[in-house]
């Protein structure tokens, strides 16, 4: 007997969501997590007849980040835009090994819902045999239609317009990208289809069940043309435009790597791609499909490397994008990165030490200010070789000044990134890097931000205590500017709060300001921790913050950031 529903909400009637109906009769498992995703609950339905052990998602531990669940799909970065936003979770196929058992299919769905008792996110999921077919990703529309082949073009361009029509209440970008397979034999790419069979079509739609994400779609508009449809790719124009480009490359090699009867293996063919950004503005499919053909022929005469983008002014932005990206990895291979250092002080206005802050020294363009490449990092994930580069310099920097009598008590302040934290060799590399310099940990600080801390508290909490207990000591970033929570906050082994300069600015002058700043003293004081206040450019802010008893700050009014052969 198939067991009822167990999708409720808070007063137990069944969930209505039409991306959680299709998950409903075969739910072998009911879980919530947290508006973070951190998974609270995983268990069985109690009108489930059947009772299974050790449920697939572990409490206390992110959805991304389950030891049993092998996700089709990247998930962390897929799975924290679907819960920042609020998106369904539909499909979202992997494979589980229970207990280092015999692996099993998983398929999970969810939606969120902020009155839960155990969460803001439930579902369910179901399992079966990974000798079983992975359930298929099928074209349907929200009111769940009997799903059709996803290669008639028809249904693939409807599909796309009811996506538009939702996406246009959220604001969300989504890319329609037209693959084409050009002729190359005669020298010059011309637009005439390859040999067309079904076994040949077999291996295309292979490979885009195997790399495309399971909330896309796509379907064949001819012989040897393709549409693929790409949805929820944030807000941002010009991050959606860069993470459309990186899929179509990513289909594109998979492409160029079959062997279609010969077809490609003898050079005779290629892939390529040419890709239409749609938001808010976007009319409707048909429109976009002409952008994204228009762009396989711009591909096709000015050959960029198998991707065109239909907007000429976007392309060049991510043209530039792209060397950027190039020429920073160049940069941290070769060692154009430059450590400049701010001094902190104390309320006598000496220097008891500095935070650390990278530069880059281009070839050509001279000094950059990493407002033009810490963004262009942090997506790429280059922001991790960068942050070891600053940490291992900062020791480095630091055993220097500790053979300097009146500087061997100074500290210096590093900036860790998300992305570098939550590597699972943090605490490692961190502890390889102090002996390898040979500095006290004492004189080391580690700067985190809010969202990390809150996000992740648990594994937070754990590598901070390792690193804590050898000497290293913790400092909050930009206090009161994300997610702020004193039942996080006193759990953490932190010493020190840095008050973020957008409250200092105005704090003589803005009472508003003014009663943050002391609110965040206070409470800093009465948890003993002290408190850093940055962005001090004045002398009636100084003298605000020390009557307010603020000990120590940092700002232009005592140095601007300069390399160290500068400093005195």
């Amino acid at each position: 007997m198939v067991p009822p529903c167990p999708l409720t909400s808070p007063d137990q009637q069944p969930a209505t969501s039409p991306e959680l109906a299709a998950c409903a009769p075969w739910t072998d498992w009911v879980w919530s997590a947290n508006a973070q995703g951190i998974v609270t609950s995983c268990a069985q339905p109690p009108s489930s007849g059947e009772r299974l052990s050790n449920p697939p998602l572990h409490v206390g531990v992110a959805l991304w980040e389950q030891p049993e669940v092998a996700w089709s799909q990247p998930a962390p970065e897929w799975l924290t835009l679907r819960l920042q936003t609020r998106q369904p979770l539909r499909n979202l196929w992997g494979v589980w090994t229970p207990g280092g058992k015999d692996p099993l299919n998983l398929v999970l769905c969810g939606q969120h819902n902020p009155n839960l008792a155990q969460g803001s996110w439930h579902g369910g999921i179901t399992t079966s045999d990974t000798q079983d077919t992975p359930p298929p990703r099928r074209v349907t529309t929200p009111t769940q239609a009997p799903p059709r082949s996803p290669t008639e073009p028809l249904q693939l361009l409807n599909h796309i317009d009811v996506a538009l029509s939702a996406a246009r209440q959220s604001a969300h970008h989504s890319a329609l990208m037209v693959v084409n397979l050009l002729d190359t034999a005669s020298g010059m790419p011309t637009l005439r289809p390859p040999p067309d069979s079904a076994a040949q079509r077999q291996q295309i739609q292979n490979t885009l069940q195997t790399v495309m994400r399971p909330q896309d779609a796509w379907g064949r508009l001819g012989p040897g043309e393709w549409g693929v449809f790409v949805s929820d790719l944030g807000t941002d124009p010009l991050v959606a435009a860069s993470i459309a480009r990186q899929v179509a490359n990513r289909l594109l090699a998979s492409l160029n790597a079959l062997d279609l009867h010969h077809a490609l293996a003898s050079g005779g063919w290629e892939c390529v791609a040419g890709i239409a950004m749609m938001g808010q503005r976007t009319s409707h499919a048909q429109a976009a499909l002409s952008e994204a053909r228009q762009a396989v022929t711009l591909q096709r005469h000015k050959t960029a490397n198998g991707v065109w983008m239909a907007d000429p002014a976007l392309h060049a932005q991510l043209s530039s994008r792209v060397n950027l990206e190039a020429e920073f990895q160049t940069a941290i291979a070769h060692g154009e990165l430059r450590l400049f250092f701010q001094p902190v002080v104390n309320i006598h206005a000496s220097t008891i030490g500095a935070e650390a802050l990278v530069r880059w020294q281009h070839p050509k363009n001279g000094l950059i200010s990493p407002a033009h490449f810490i963004g262009m990092a942090e997506e790429t994930g280059l922001i991790i070789p960068m942050g070891w580069w600053v940490l291992r310099a900062a020791c480095q920097q630091l055993a220097e000044w500790a053979r300097v009598p009146y500087k061997a008590s100074w500290t210096i302040a590093v900036n860790v990134s998300a992305k570098q934290f939550l590597q699972n060799n943090f605490v490692d590399e961190v502890q390889s890097i102090l002996a390898e310099t040979g500095i006290n940990p004492r004189r080391l600080k580690l700067e985190l931000t809010e969202s990390v801390m809150v996000q992740h508290v648990e594994d937070a909490i754990a590598k901070m205590s390792v690193l804590q207990a050898q000497g290293i000591k913790f400092s909050l970033d930009d206090f009161g500017t994300g997610y702020s929570s004193l039942s996080y906050l006193k759990r953490l082994p932190l010493q020190q709060l840095k008050i973020d300069q957008s409250f200092v600015r105005d704090i003589h002058n803005d009472p508003n300001d003014a009663a943050i700043v002391k609110t965040i003293l206070a409470l800093a004081h009465s948890m003993e921790l002290s408190v850093v206040a940055e962005g001090v450019e004045t002398l009636e802010q100084e003298e605000f913050l020390i009557a307010a008893g603020c000990r120590y700050m940092q700002g232009y009014l005592y140095g601007r950031p300069v390399p160290v052969s500068q400093w005195t």
